[in-house]
Formats: structure tokens, sequence, C-alpha cells
């Protein structure tokens, strides 16, 4: 079946983008619903679908067709945008589709605020799936981004078993 791709753009409401955008891959005709992201210093305002109407509730939904698509959810900047950032923990961890872990969990040390950039690592006898972002977006791409909103943040990488391996599951 077709893979198509919706690039999802974070971006102010001069069009300035607020951080890297993100990527969801899935057959034509699935459907799909996010959600705009909490960003620090920053109020959701609204958001402009892949057919160009705009709305103002902040988890959208849609359906994958077979042009390349766009998701753009403008933000506007609050008076506290230069609010102090507070110590953050990013928790990252690799697991098959049964949620059994395929390494030990990773953590980051920071603060909120700060952007990270991870990709998924290659584990033999499994294929990269998808990763559960800190925010609560799940996204296919390998090389996942996105800023620390909380205090504790989990990344979850996502694998199954590849189907060479394993005949009978697909």
């Amino acid at each position: 079946m077709a893979q198509v791709k919706l690039t999802i753009h974070y971006v102010d409401e001069t069009g300035k983008s607020l951080g890297p955008e993100n990527h969801l891959t899935n057959a034509v005709g699935q459907r799909f619903r996010l959600t705009a992201p909490t960003l620090i210093g920053y109020n959701f305002q609204k958001a402009v679908l892949p057919d160009g109407s705009e709305v103002g509730d902040p988890t959208v939904v849609g359906v994958m067709t077979k042009d390349e698509q766009q998701l753009i959810f403008i933000y506007s900047a609050t008076a506290s945008l230069t609010s102090q950032p507070t110590p953050a923990t990013l928790v990252i961890k690799y697991v098959d589709e049964h949620q059994q872990d395929l390494r030990d969990v990773q953590v980051l040390h920071t603060k909120t605020g700060h952007q990270f950039e991870l990709t998924a690592p290659f584990f033999p006898g499994y294929q990269y799936h998808h990763a559960l972002l800190p925010g609560g977006m799940v996204m296919s791409d390998q090389t996942v981004s996105g800023r620390l909103i909380r205090a504790h943040n989990e990344l979850i990488f996502s694998y199954r078993v590849h189907s060479q391996n394993h005949p009978n599951k697909i």
C-alpha cells in the first residue's frame, strides 16, 4: 500500500519556525489525529489543515491523501516568554511491540524549554516502527525532535520483530 507523508510545522503568528518540523507517514486513506503540543512561552492559536482551512481546536483529524500534505500549528508568544527554565529529565525507552525493553533506559538531565533531537538506533532482528514523544504525539520518523515542557518527560522508541526472522508474524 502506498505510503504518504504529512509534514507538521510549528510557527508563530509571523510564520517564524518555533522548532523542527515533524513527519507522520502512513498509508493513503488512513485517518490521523494530532494535537498541537504545548510550547513553553507560547499559546496555541489555530491550526491550518492540509486543505487550507483553519480551526481553533488544538486537536485535528484528517485523512492521508495521495499527495504530500502540510499541517501548520500556529502559536502566539506569551508575556512570560523569558520565564526561568527549571530542571528537567528526558527518559528514553526502547521497547518491542510487547513493551519489553530492548536496552536499558537512558535518562538525560537538562532544563525545561530545551530542544532535543534523537535518532532511533538499530537493533538486530527488529524493525523501527514509531516514537511516542513527550507531548503524546506519535511520529514514524526515525529522527525525532521536540522541546521539553515538563520536569519529567518520556520518549519511547517502539520496534517490531523483523518479519524475515519470524515468518509467521506479519
